[in-house]
């Protein structure tokens, strides 16, 4: 081979961070086989690679050459060489796929000491066993060699001769015959023969029979398992690229259905007659490429611009479209943070556009935009809550309306964890702690635009199961039809539940902003209402919500909202509760616990004069204690001493650590001295 010299960056990449790492400008020379790039400045040889022609060397965007380097003495290395220019790149491929036979060369290469090569007299012997050409009449002898191949040195061996003596391609046409006579026992010993093959392991054999152009006659040779039924697979495959919906350009789709190839051979067709050497070969190559896929999507704004266009509910392929789309995300997942272009889809409408699938029909749609909203999440939480806020609010309207209306209990709890995430600013704030208090302001006031004050009703949705609830509404017919769903038994009932804590969220988030919303809609006289007007024995889901709600109405900075719940007294119907155990009776005293220590001086007045008796049977217990001393600070009265609970002889003092117990004697809603 004439010697070849090409000027090319040259890129390792970094298995541990995901990434090329850049190495040097270098002059790449190819001569008598051989590959090597050496450094421009100083002439230091940086990689030496024996050229393959079993090896798959790609040209990527015009100037990118991507390859495997492998030989005895180094371990596998992925290599990148971005070109000067386009013409260079394609004469170096050119040179670079004419390849040599590489085994002879790499045979010569002495192996590392802790190999293990296989004795020089077994090698002998299946260089005799097995034939220089393969025929009909000694199929079946070269298969029984193949398989009794033990998984030592020899198996190394028996891969490398069988690269050498070009096994595959010899194999394949063999099958192309069998195939078109028919020949149901010869095909049944290429079955045996390429399954013999990928139990060797080694790897330059396993990729050269994975490469794009054989690795649809392999699969095809799979159908003709000796002992089981045929399986149609290239009529599996015939049919998915007929129905394909994500053909993007040639070469793009050519690479996304090689990846779907490998995955389909490793989980389909050989999942339990493969060892896990062979599983790994076939994993790592499949990943590569699809995350090379990937990365060439996400990085032009076309390509990401035509897979968000085909997101329409209307599309018949709808599912598999949003599966891709899902299968984008969770790649994009584990590039680098510096690398993963969520922004882009985001920019591009990909929420906007899920929005509506989300109230498809069909629940294995509405579940797979449930996954494509998580992995969104997952990828970057406050990217798209920004989003949320200042460009598109559909997609935290979808949230909600879909956490209330979903007839699934399992994606509607996926619904309100995600209506949480969005609701809560907890961690947003966090992210904006060392920006000052001015961006702190911008952000509340953002929120508050969003939420309370726009037109437009993003929160509306959650007033649904208490607006309409059954038990509420005196009239059914009035209910309207957009909303008749709530009318059946146990919905409106568990859509309230799944709201709740939506509700709760957005009414002690955001102080005045947040109890005037609560007033506006009348929400916590809603809930007491509610709670007034059913059994509460056997409405555990409706009892619980309303609790829940009341809880955010004590926790909300708003004496007014506390004076409303007083005057409507919620607490006549729960009390009971507080000698019960359980998840309910546990939230109603947490409800008990908030009053005192934060000290909503109406609530406790009303409790304290009401409900006397039921807090002196509790004056034993932690909150019990507390609230009478509470109540009894704020009435002045000092006559008495404060309950004491009787401790065992020598115990330390009990020690309080819930909020607002240390500051006992002060507090009140604008940390006023309480006076006797």
């Amino acid at each position: 081979m004439a010697e070849l010299q090409v000027r090319a960056k040259l890129f390792f990449l970094d298995h541990g961070q995901g990434k090329w790492r850049e190495q040097s400008i270098c002059n790449i020379k190819v001569e008598n086989g051989v590959l090597e790039a050496s450094r421009a400045a100083d002439g230091k040889v940086l990689l030496s690679h024996t050229l393959n022609k079993y090896l798959d060397y790609r040209l990527e965007k015009g100037v990118l050459i991507a390859f495997r380097d492998r030989t005895p003495r180094d371990e596998e290395e992925d290599v990148l060489l971005a070109c000067s220019s386009t013409q260079g790149a394609a004469t170096l491929l050119e040179e670079m796929n004419k390849g040599v036979e590489p085994l002879e060369k790499m045979a010569k290469l002495p192996a590392k000491e802790e190999d293990t090569a296989p004795p020089a007299a077994a090698a002998t012997d299946l260089e005799k066993e097995l034939p220089e050409k393969v025929t009909y009449a000694n199929l079946e002898a070269l298969v029984e060699v193949l398989e009794k191949v033990e998984p030592s040195g020899t198996r190394e061996a028996a891969g490398q001769l069988a690269l050498r003596r070009e096994y595959v391609p010899q194999i394949l046409s063999l099958f192309d015959i069998l195939d078109d006579l028919d020949d149901e026992d010869g095909l049944n010993l290429i079955y045996r023969a390429v399954l013999a093959m990928f139990k060797l392991a080694t790897p330059a054999l396993v990729f050269r029979m994975i490469h794009r152009t054989t690795i649809s006659a392999i699969i095809a040779a799979l159908e003709h398992h000796p002992f089981r039924p045929r399986i149609q697979h290239r009529a599996y495959f015939q049919e998915v690229s007929l129905s394909n919906p994500m053909l993007l350009e040639k070469e793009l789709t050519e690479l996304l259905t090689h990846v779907h190839k490998i995955f389909y051979l490793r989980d389909t067709v050989l999942p339990l007659a493969i060892d896990d050497l062979t599983t790994e070969l076939l994993t790592n190559e499949a990943t590569i490429s699809r995350n090379s896929a990937v990365s060439w999507i996400s990085s032009e704004n076309e390509l990401v611009k035509e897979v968000v266009s085909k997101v329409d509910p209307r599309s018949p392929n709808i599912l598999e479209i949003l599966k891709f789309v899902e299968e984008l995300l969770q790649v994009l997942k584990t590039l680098p943070p510096g690398q993963q272009p969520l922004r882009r889809y985001m920019e591009n409408g990909l929420l906007t556009a899920v929005a509506p699938c989300a109230r498809h029909a069909n629940r294995l749609v509405r579940a797979a935009c449930s996954d494509i909203v998580n992995e969104c999440l997952l990828l970057d939480t406050s990217l798209l809550r920004d989003f949320a806020i200042s460009r598109d609010s559909s997609l935290l309207t979808c949230v909600l309306d879909q956490t209330v209306r979903e007839e699934d209990p399992a994606l509607q709890c996926q619904w309100q964890d995600v209506g949480k995430i969005l609701l809560e600013t907890k961690n947003q704030r966090e992210k904006y702690v060392f920006a000052g208090s001015s961006k702190l302001t911008e952000l509340d006031d953002s929120f508050l635009e969003l939420l309370y004050n726009r037109r437009g009703g993003v929160l509306d949705p959650l007033l649904i199961p208490l607006k309409w609830h059954p038990d509420l509404v005196q009239d059914p017919s009035n209910v309207p039809e957009t909303e008749k769903w709530i009318l059946a038994p146990r919905r409106a009932d568990r859509a309230l539940y799944v709201s709740a804590p939506l509700v709760a969220i957005c009414i002690q988030g955001h102080r005045a902003a947040a109890a005037q919303w609560a007033e506006d809609h009348g929400i916590i006289q809603a809930a007491v209402k509610l709670l007034k007007s059913i059994n509460l024995k056997f409405r555990n889901d409706a009892v619980m919500a309303c609790v829940w709600i009341l809880r955010a109405g004590v926790e909300a900075d708003d004496q007014a909202l506390h004076q409303t719940m007083a005057e409507l007294d919620p607490f006549g119907v729960l009390m009971h509760l507080t000698s019960r155990r359980g998840m309910l009776a546990s939230t109603f005293l947490s409800v008990l616990d908030a009053i005192w220590s934060l000290n909503r001086r109406p609530l406790v007045q009303l409790i304290g004069d009401k409900y006397g008796p039921q807090l002196e049977s509790m004056k034993e217990t932690h909150m019990g204690k507390h609230f009478l001393l509470r109540y009894q600070k704020n009435q002045g009265d000092h006559s008495s001493p404060p309950p004491t609970v009787e401790q065992p002889s020598g115990a330390a003092p009990e020690e309080h650590e819930r909020d607002g117990e240390a500051d006992l004697l002060a507090g009140s809603y604008a940390d006023e001295e309480m006076h006797p």
